[in-house]
């Protein structure tokens, strides 16, 4: 892939528009359409952009651990807010933090739980070692 080619899929990775990236990229204004459209044929230029896709998904979507791992420090209060307000009488800045609340932390305990499996109202019955017969308007089976 030639450098002017990863340019344009850079472009279009952010832009999502083939012949403005073409531009960008340097080629003409005239054929930028014709050849964003032939680059964009090529199985080069289409698995790049698939793998820079994907890489830039998952910097941006929190994975299954970081979702677990927030809601833990939530239920547990680490996590916090800095806020700032300007004190009336002195003029002051001043800065405090603010941590969740009651109905935040049981709200993560709640999904936490779900997560675990914790409060399940239905009961798993094994009954793999045993002979089951069906019996379906009279007719045993």
């Amino acid at each position: 892939m030639t450098y002017r080619q990863k340019f344009f899929c850079d472009h279009y990775i952010v832009s999502l528009n083939a012949a403005d990236a073409a531009e960008k990229a340097g080629y003409s204004a005239k054929t930028a359409r014709a050849v964003a459209c032939n680059l964009m044929r090529l199985d080069e230029i289409k698995e790049y952009i698939k793998d820079r896709l994907k890489e830039r998904e998952s910097e941006l979507i929190a994975n299954q651990d970081e979702v677990l791992q927030t809601l833990s420090r939530i239920m547990r209060r680490e996590l916090y807010v800095e806020k700032s307000y300007v004190d009336k009488i002195t003029g002051e800045l001043k800065t405090y933090k603010q941590y969740p609340n009651f109905i935040e932390v049981i709200r993560a305990a709640e999904l936490l739980g779900k997560r675990y499996n914790l409060w399940n109202d239905k009961h798993v019955i094994d009954i793999s070692d045993t002979d089951i017969h069906v019996t379906i308007d009279g007719e045993d089976d």
